[in-house]
């Protein structure tokens, strides 16, 4: 999904994308073998909710009503321009809702996507460092960590608050950023 800035001056403006993937219960066909054939960090995050074909004992503990489809957040990436200012998990959080229907859980990693623009592999340390910023965005629009690096946000519980919230910051980020162009 492209994520684009609508500008009254100007044409819509691509500013980055999201993927997002849906793995759907009672299908005949293997969620393991579909989240494989997925890029990114699908089949990492099948293979933690996941006890063969049903979702584990831990899973099902963590989410109120383990019956349904697993939506995966794989991938938000934001152009330069666009990034700091907490947009990523906005976005996130609209598309989930959008797409959450039919689904017991949203999961994600906070794996790293991106790497320098020079090209150099990233130290244990900047990783972590950077994982771990992408994981306090997550939990900010509702995931908890789960196991092995999954976070899982639950779609039956009530996270109006967390949306609230968020749009709350962004209409705080548009005034700023319509107050910065005058």
């Amino acid at each position: 999904m492209t994520l684009t800035a609508l500008d009254t001056h100007e044409d819509d403006t691509e500013i980055g994308c999201l993927r997002l993937y849906r793995l759907c219960d009672y299908t005949g066909y293997s969620r393991i073998r579909g989240a494989d054939e997925m890029s990114g960090d699908p089949l990492q995050i099948a293979e933690t909710v996941l006890d063969g074909e049903a979702y584990s004992a831990a899973f099902e503990e963590a989410v109120e009503t383990p019956v349904g489809d697993l939506l995966i957040l794989d991938e938000v990436v934001l152009d330069g321009a666009w990034r700091g200012f907490r947009l990523a998990p906005v976005f996130a959080l609209e598309a989930i809702l959008r797409l959450q229907g039919g689904c017991c859980a949203v999961a994600c990693t906070s794996g790293v996507s991106e790497w320098p623009a020079d090209g150099r592999e990233l130290t244990r340390v900047e990783y972590d460092v950077a994982a771990g910023k992408i994981a306090a965005l997550w939990q900010r629009i509702g995931f908890q960590s789960f196991a092995d690096g999954v976070y899982l946000r639950d779609t039956a519980l009530d996270y109006s608050e967390f949306l609230r919230a968020r749009r709350v910051d962004l209409a705080q980020l548009l005034a700023e950023f319509r107050a910065a162009r005058r």
